[in-house]
């Protein structure tokens, strides 16, 4: 029995401890299985683990809205350089060439010349002459005068100024040859003119129906005798962007013949230069036309320059609606009956309009003792009151004769001074006189 309960205590104590090895190998294999949750971070390889692989973190993404992407090396040309001005140009004398250059410099522009494929000779610009090169080419409408060379690419320039001499009140037709193969569409095209006293508009508006597409400013006719200071001025009050641009034009319909330069003075005179062989003709002697730096003036006309270099002034010449005879004979013979009919021969174009000028310059030839009979006709049209007159004139012999008292008598409201009078066979050597009486005259201290 003693036995019995032995093996039993024992078998129980064996149990026991079986049982306690079971319960630390169940605590062991628990502690071992949370080590090994998954844990929240992704596994390695993911993309929101691995930034190498992160498309918005590489140098070379896409680029935000914000901020441009880098230019590519093979990229497009790039366009054009735009927002130039140039200014284009036709002379046949040199006229109009210096007054081109003048407003490249103000403007700061380029420059390009329309040259003739077959230049001009002087007699060819003989207008005088029917049978003239200038007076066929104006006898047929057709006609388009060549231009020697390529165009211009005008594929850079915003703004042109368009330049060129009047002949019979329209541009040369080198100047519409250049206007029918030329592309101004979205162009600012501002034209200017050289003339001894036609307006600008009848020539602009043949030129703006070549080129409808173009936004045309208001045009300026300057006179032959170049005056820098007018034509910058000019310049300077189209007040022109730095890109080419320009205020918008003036409106239809307004004039500006002749400009206001800032000056008021206005030099008016009539010339008509005889049609003589000036080969060998000096500055000193000639009937009513000299040579000055190679180029046949009336003697009016190189006066009245003279005058309006020194002044500033703004300039308009009388020209007749039905031209004098060109030779001398027939000048006079034709001044004279005028005279003795009273006539009032017509003058061409539009009259200046005088508000803004308070000093007028007035010249003419002495013809039989008096003033021209078309200076009756512009001082029957014009009120002079309130302006100081300042009379100048070329004769053959009789100075003034008694216009200085004519003219007081047509003008009783001016104040008219006695002027200067120069003999026909001095006035090319009489620069410095006329200098010295201009600078010395009352309105200009």
């Amino acid at each position: 029995m003693s036995q019995f309960k032995r093996f039993f205590t024992f078998v129980l104590a064996g149990m026991t401890a079986l049982s306690l090895l079971a319960g630390c190998s169940q605590q062991s294999s628990s502690g071992s299985t949370s080590q090994s949750q998954p844990s929240s971070a992704a596994p390695s390889g993911s993309p929101a683990s691995s930034s190498s692989e992160n498309p918005a973190s590489k140098t070379d993404a896409a680029p935000s809205e914000s901020q441009p992407a880098s230019a590519s090396s093979e990229s497009a040309p790039a366009e054009p350089e735009t927002g130039k001005t140039l200014v284009l140009y036709f002379s046949a004398s040199g006229n109009t060439k210096a007054v081109a250059e003048t407003i490249a410099t103000a403007a700061g522009s380029e420059l390009y010349e329309l040259t003739p494929a077959e230049p001009y000779t002087s007699d060819d610009l003989r207008w005088t002459n029917p049978d003239s090169r200038v007076n066929t080419e104006h006898n047929d409408p057709a006609h388009r005068t060549a231009i020697a060379g390529e165009l211009p690419d005008l594929a850079a320039y915003d703004t042109i100024f368009l330049g060129y001499p009047l002949w019979w009140r329209e541009a040369p037709s080198i100047v519409w040859n250049f206007m029918e193969n030329a592309d101004l569409s979205g162009k600012t095209i501002i034209p200017f003119c050289t003339s001894t006293s036609d307006g600008i508009e009848g020539s602009v508006e043949t030129l703006r129906g070549m080129a409808p597409a173009a936004n045309w400013m208001q045009g300026r006719r300057f006179g032959e005798n170049l005056n820098e200071s007018a034509v910058t001025q000019w310049v300077n009050s189209l007040e022109l962007e730095a890109d080419g641009s320009s205020q918008p034009a003036a409106p239809e319909g307004t004039s500006a013949e002749p400009a206001s330069t800032g000056t008021n003075a206005l030099v008016v005179y009539f010339s008509v230069p005889e049609d003589v062989d000036t080969t060998g003709v000096d500055a000193i002697a000639g009937a009513s036309v000299l040579v000055s730096n190679g180029t046949a003036l009336g003697n009016m006309e190189y006066m009245a320059g003279i005058i309006q270099r020194e002044t500033g002034a703004d300039s308009y010449r009388i020209v007749e609606q039905n031209a004098y005879p060109r030779d001398h004979q027939p000048l006079i013979d034709q001044a004279q009956q005028e005279q003795r009919n009273n006539d009032r021969p017509a003058i061409a174009g539009e009259l200046p309009d005088l508000s803004g000028y308070d000093v007028i310059y007035l010249g003419y030839p002495n013809w039989w003792g008096d003033m021209p009979m078309i200076l009756y006709t512009f001082l029957d049209a014009v009120d002079l009151s309130g302006k100081t007159v300042v009379p100048f004139c070329v004769h053959g012999g009789s100075g003034f004769s008694g216009t200085i008292r004519t003219i007081r008598q047509l003008e009783p409201g001016a104040e008219v001074l006695d002027g200067l009078t120069i003999s026909r066979n001095s006035i090319g050597g009489a620069e410095q006189e006329i200098v010295t009486w201009v600078n010395g005259l009352p309105v200009n201290q």
